[in-house]
């Protein structure tokens, strides 16, 4: 089954309202939607820090799939995202145990904190080599169609995916249009949804009804990156791999 939503924490509401849990998943994102989550990569763990380990971080597009972890609905994880796209590109962001900036703090969260077990890797989108057999996949359009990439391309990001998607079925798949984050080519957006339709010779549930009438509902998040100062320069760590 292919699942169309408008907004992706949709994703989890669907999650919770059918108790599924222990989960692997192909997530095909620009950002990583973990936000509020440390990974241990070494060891396959996870635990909140910050506003989520505290309950004062509600559940958006941008930590539904933290949330989902520290659920134990997620157990097995793969983002994969193009460039530009990723941590170095997002204000947000995921945290690894190996990130050298505010290491100390996230010492002293991880003492409190429950540890989640999570097998997790990150991986750029042209040297991912497709769905693995019982991954689900979860696919959000800005991916190949962000505020932040050139608009001119998105046919050609969408055909990079496609070619590299390989032969394994999942039995579900989630695609978000994320309004707040893309381009809004509904003519390309239905179309990649009609392709996976195709391919996977599945039916598609529309979770976001309007959406397939091309009607939004956006939540009003500023998507564009921070101008500050501080801002820039931390981005440009980023990119420069200082995390």
């Amino acid at each position: 089954m292919i699942f169309v939503c408008e907004h992706h924490d949709a994703v989890l509401h669907d999650w919770r309202r059918r108790g599924l849990t222990n989960l692997a998943l192909c997530h095909v994102d620009f950002h990583d939607d973990l936000r509020g989550l440390c990974i241990d990569r070494r060891r396959g763990t996870a635990y909140a820090i910050g506003p989520l380990a505290r309950g004062e971080a509600p559940l958006d597009a941008g930590n539904f799939l933290a949330n989902a972890v520290l659920e134990r609905r997620v157990c097995r994880l793969r983002w994969v995202h193009g460039d530009p796209g990723g941590r170095a590109w997002d204000w947000g962001i995921v945290r690894y145990e190996s990130d050298r900036i505010g290491r100390s703090g996230r010492r002293r969260e991880r003492r409190r904190a429950e540890e989640i077990p999570l097998s997790f890797d990150e991986i750029p989108l042209e040297v991912w080599s497709g769905v693995l057999p019982g991954e689900a996949l979860s696919i959000d359009w800005d991916c190949f169609a962000s505020i932040l990439q050139d608009p001119a391309g998105i046919g050609d990001r969408v055909r990079a995916f496609l070619d590299r998607l390989g032969s394994a079925v999942p039995e579900e798949t989630y695609v978000a249009s994320s309004p707040e984050y893309s381009v809004c080519d509904f003519a390309a957006f239905h179309a990649l949804v009609g392709e996976l339709g195709r391919r996977f010779a599945q039916p598609v549930a529309w979770l976001s009804p309007d959406l397939r009438e091309g009607r939004l509902h956006p939540t009003g998040v500023d998507a564009r990156l921070p101008a500050t100062a501080l801002g820039r320069f931390v981005l440009a760590l980023r990119r420069r791999g200082i995390y």
